[in-house]
């Protein structure tokens, strides 16, 4: 647990022992298309990977956006709706209104407790 999965070692460097393993990749959007090719094509036969991410936050500076292609493409993907970072309601209903704009434009004002952010 804990090691870097997209520089993994090559395929055939490391052998297939059959085990089972699951690999979380974490700000899976933050992937190039050749980072994901590469590590999908390192996998073994009993590997599995977890994506993680959100096709909203950033991507990566190389070419592609694999994640948010994949799940285009019908790649099974749960949605997670609850704000649980947020305690004081006022905050909370600002991250809300922000989590809900699909216009990708952010317009929310902010004036909560006297200070005001455009």
């Amino acid at each position: 647990m804990g090691r870097p999965v997209l520089g993994r070692c090559e395929k055939g460097q490391q052998a297939d022992t059959g085990e089972k393993s699951l690999y979380i990749l974490d700000e899976s959007s933050l992937a190039s298309t050749k980072q994901m090719h590469d590590f999908v094509g390192r996998l073994h036969a009993n590997e599995r990977v977890l994506l993680v991410g959100d096709t909203r936050q950033h991507e990566t500076i190389e070419a592609g956006r694999p994640f948010a292609q994949m799940q285009e493409a019908g790649m099974p993907t749960v949605k997670l709706d609850e704000i649980v970072r947020q305690r004081d309601p006022e905050l909370k209903s600002v991250v809300e209104q922000l989590a809900q704009d699909r216009s990708g434009k952010r317009s929310v004002d902010w004036n909560v407790r006297g200070e005001c952010m455009r």
